[in-house]
């Protein structure tokens, strides 16, 4: 049998499950077992939270055993309403854990009034549930690995600033293309930096639950799981 590695701050609970959605798009019972099987697995790189759009809450609510605890991020429109349906769903299920909320910023032409609508749909989130809008990226994604995109974009980004690098510096990591001095940043950061870091970066959704682990590891940016004596 195997145990799982060690994972650096930089990379512990940074994946999310977003099976359901776009590209890979499974089906709930596809998704759904894929879950249970990573749930099981427990490795660290993992999230163990299993995003939902609130319109398919119905679906997994049919899918979960009786015994089957599932930690939710639940996506929905950032709507007073619609937060409100989606929290009195969950609240009359104990198989539920709801772990996070997230929508996009609402239609509308002033931006400032529709981050008004979604903070005031966040508003209505039980206590010590995170609450989170999603802003779109614009242009052009760099050609290099999903999970070093994500950490340029955001991780990379904003570790520069917290070990008090410029603005310019985190731009920087937002636009690079260049794999290898990605890595070798990443193997510089220090567990402090990172883990400072990750409170203000603290996850993303991936389609795919094992390519992100299997990127790290072809990045030599995590070791391999050990063998483990019976």
């Amino acid at each position: 049998m195997t145990t799982a590695p060690s994972v650096p701050p930089l990379f512990t609970e940074l994946v999310d499950d977003a099976g359901l959605f776009p590209p890979e798009a499974l089906t709930m019972a596809v998704a759904s077992t894929r879950h249970r099987r990573d749930k099981a697995a427990g490795h660290p790189v993992l999230t163990h939270r299993f995003l939902c759009a609130s319109k398919e809450l119905v679906e997994l609510l049919a899918a979960v055993g009786p015994e089957d605890p599932f930690r939710l991020g639940l996506i929905t429109p950032l709507d007073t309403e619609a937060v409100y349906r989606a929290l009195a769903l969950i609240a009359e299920d104990p198989r539920i854990e709801l772990a996070l909320v997230e929508g996009p910023l609402p239609d509308g032409p002033d931006p400032v009034a529709a981050a008004r609508r979604a903070v005031t749909a966040l508003g209505a989130l039980p206590e010590g549930v995170p609450g989170h809008v999603e802003v779109p990226l614009t242009g052009d994604q760099p050609s290099v690995p999903a999970v070093l995109r994500v950490l340029a974009e955001g991780g990379k980004a904003v570790c520069r600033l917290v070990d008090g690098g410029t603005e310019d510096a985190a731009v920087a990591a937002l636009r690079s293309t260049d794999t290898t001095a990605l890595v070798a940043e990443a193997h510089q950061i220090s567990p402090a930096t990172a883990s400072t870091a990750r409170n203000l970066f603290v996850s993303y959704g991936s389609c795919s639950t094992s390519e992100p682990i299997e990127d790290l590891r072809a990045l030599g940016l995590l070791e391999k799981e050990k063998e483990k004596a019976a």
